[in-house]
């Protein structure tokens, strides 16, 4: 499997005809990464993803520990503004655990999953990384809070009509 694979991704809603599918919409994918990229086209230096936003490096590519710090903070952030203890042992790897996961409980194939991870064979996901989501520490991962409870004040690409 190439790390650099095409993954095709659902369009949430583009014909929207309630507030519930707007919202939704506001989550899309492709609607989220044309925003970033052209909020980021006056200083990008790189053509990977994810830039540095302040500083001398503003515009360059970040490296995997940045990266890895971001999606840590990300998660902290959410247990916090739930009021929820972070898992002692959750580290950015973690996700990878839990979004895995997810997807199998939410009945996504193996071959999807693997196909996404990466992952030529099964094996991989089945001994290390398929979880218990019911256990308590995992439930927040995957208990379905809107985006827009989970993180406050935090708009989606411009959007205000889903704010409560």
């Amino acid at each position: 499997m190439s790390i650099n694979q095409a993954i095709e991704l659902p369009v949430f809603f583009p014909n929207h005809s309630n507030r519930g599918e707007y919202c939704l919409h506001t989550l899309d994918i492709h609607r989220q990464i044309h925003f970033y990229l052209n909020r980021t086209k006056p200083f990008r230096k790189s053509d990977q993803l994810f830039l540095a936003f302040s500083g001398p490096r503003l515009g360059s590519a970040v490296a995997k520990v940045t990266l890895a710090r971001w999606l840590k903070d990300c998660v902290t952030f959410i247990y916090t503004q739930r009021n929820i203890s972070l898992p002692t042992t959750m580290k950015a790897h973690s996700i990878r655990s839990v979004a895995t996961s997810a997807a199998f409980h939410a009945r996504a194939s193996l071959h999807d999953i693997c196909a996404a991870a990466t992952w030529a064979t099964p094996h991989t996901f089945i001994s290390r990384y398929k979880l218990d989501l019911a256990s308590r520490g995992m439930v927040l991962w995957c208990s379905g809070m809107s985006f827009h409870e989970s993180l406050p004040g935090i708009e989606v690409a411009g959007d205000s009509m889903c704010k409560e």
